[in-house]
């Protein structure tokens, strides 16, 4: 959409392939209609924060479809033993991590380790890394697999693995470069997310809307 944008007022006409790995157009993004009942099969939000989802939106024209995702769609529950058990928000500081001790998903060594934090020296490297490296340096391995690994999955669709932790968690490396852990969040703030405008949205017709938006348009 943007590469044709972009040579479309050069005066050129480019010949692009889209490569689709399923037999329909979108990825994760689909909204499974049953009536009057809508439901997402794959991301049921975006963050507005960034804004460049909401700019993509008004550039579609589905300014009018963009409203505010319900509160409840920012509650998450893992299937333990048999029980639903509510999933605490990711922790962007060690003093967020400290919730997680009465967490019946960590065992007692993992809550020992996740207490050593503040003590694990920062990483000199300047190069980026995956968030589970990360999580694993400073939290420790049982905190990555007992909550990181799960969260991360369910709410980002990928794997830990492979995600970025500049592109998607860079307050998390920020305290660590500035501070030498992410308890610095907690002392110094946030500068970045200062006036920044935030919240969840997504689209009155679901969020597959915005893949047919796309498919239309080119």
């Amino acid at each position: 959409f943007f590469l044709m944008r972009e040579v479309s007022q050069k005066g050129l006409s480019p010949r692009i392939t889209v490569l689709e790995g399923s037999e329909r157009f979108g990825g994760v993004l689909k909204t499974i209609q049953h009536g009057n009942v809508r439901m997402e099969a794959g991301a049921d939000a975006f963050y507005g924060a960034r804004k460049d989802t909401l700019d993509l939106c008004g550039l579609l024209g589905l300014q009018d479809e963009v409203i505010q995702a319900a509160p409840c769609f920012r509650n998450f529950y893992c299937f333990i033993h048999k029980k639903l058990m509510p999933v605490p928000n990711f922790p962007d500081s060690f003093q967020a991590a400290i919730r997680f001790l009465n967490d019946p998903r960590l065992t007692f060594s993992a809550k020992g380790r996740m207490l050593l934090e503040p003590f694990v020296p920062a990483r000199k490297e300047v190069a980026d890394e995956s968030l589970a490296s990360f999580i694993r340096r400073r939290l420790g391995q049982g905190f990555y697999e007992g909550v990181v690994r799960p969260w991360v999955r369910s709410v980002y669709m990928a794997d830990p693995e492979r995600l970025s932790l500049k592109a998607v968690f860079p307050k998390l490396r920020r305290a660590e470069r500035e501070c030498g852990s992410i308890s610095g969040l907690f002392f110094h703030g946030d500068p970045v997310s200062r006036g920044e405008s935030s919240g969840f949205f997504t689209l009155k017709q679901g969020l597959e809307s915005l893949v047919r938006a796309l498919v239309e348009n080119l």
